[in-house]
């Protein structure tokens, strides 16, 4: 299994893995049933017009996907949160706190839509754990660092869910594990990927099913045989895409993980 950018946060992420799974037929039952459940109850509140605004307004409609109403506000959203008032924040709370009470009656509910991450993520393991009896299990997050701020705290609580030894989690990352990764360390090995042999550059065009003669050149020429650019040429934007390479592509696809516009043009000064 797995995940990228294009899961931008810890739910997105679960929700991805168990559909994989489930299209392997090993459904996570448990997971999928309350996930189903909490996107429900999310969209009934973003599409209430009597749902509280405020903050909710600066940073989103979609601020209740996250939002911790005790103790922790809005994970993964801290970075700009000190501009805001403390007491707008807590004002803030409040009315969710209030709101919430109103619109969920169910206590287990609405203790799902505060603390999503911290009840669905016992249930993803739990069913994973079952899935790992059966077949051993690798879950694999892609361009990590695009994600780095929301999965890295989740993932060095993950022995806190007791994962099964036949679960194992790959993590492909343009850079080494700071400091907050020591608590791992022990358990953690880390690979450097250099620059494909001709044998490995062919082999894995093969595995991309890269056929046509001209592209496959192209691909090697553009990518030095990096194994990065490589990944990134040989995916075709669309199912439709020429199979002629442009020598432009690998700058698209670079610049596409940048979402700032003046960094955007920074990078294409440079």
């Amino acid at each position: 299994m797995d995940c990228d950018e294009q899961q931008r946060n810890v739910l997105s992420i679960l929700a991805h893995f168990a559909h994989q799974l489930a299209d392997q037929s090993y459904p996570l039952k448990h997971f999928s049933e309350r996930y189903d459940v909490y996107q429900q109850k999310v969209d009934e509140i973003e599409r209430d017009p009597e749902a509280p605004q405020g903050l909710a307004a600066v940073i989103g409609r979609t601020l209740v996907r996250s939002v911790y109403i005790a103790g922790d506000l809005i994970p993964g959203l801290r970075k700009g949160l000190e501009y805001i008032p403390q007491d707008a924040l807590e004002t803030q709370a409040s009315d969710w706190a209030t709101y919430l009470g109103k619109k969920i009656t169910n206590k287990d509910e609405q203790a799902l839509v505060r603390d999503p991450i911290g009840i669905l993520t016992p249930l993803f393991f739990k069913d994973l754990n079952e899935v790992a009896k059966k077949r051993r299990i690798l879950l694999c997050f892609e361009n990590y660092e695009e994600t780095r701020d929301e999965l890295q705290e989740w993932l060095l609580r993950l022995r806190n869910y007791k994962p099964s030894q036949d679960i194992r989690i790959l993590i492909a990352s343009r850079t080494s594990p700071g400091p907050k990764w020591d608590p791992l360390r022990g358990v953690t090995q880390t690979f450097s990927l250099d620059v494909f042999t001709e044998q490995e550059a062919k082999q894995f065009l093969d595995i991309y099913s890269i056929v046509d003669m001209k592209r496959r050149v192209e691909i090697l020429e553009l990518s030095g045989r990096l194994p990065v650019l490589m990944s990134w040429l040989a995916a075709p934007e669309n199912p439709t895409s020429e199979p002629s390479i442009p020598t432009t592509g690998i700058v698209d696809r670079f610049l596409r993980w940048i979402s700032r516009a003046e960094l955007r043009q920074t990078a294409l000064l440079r």
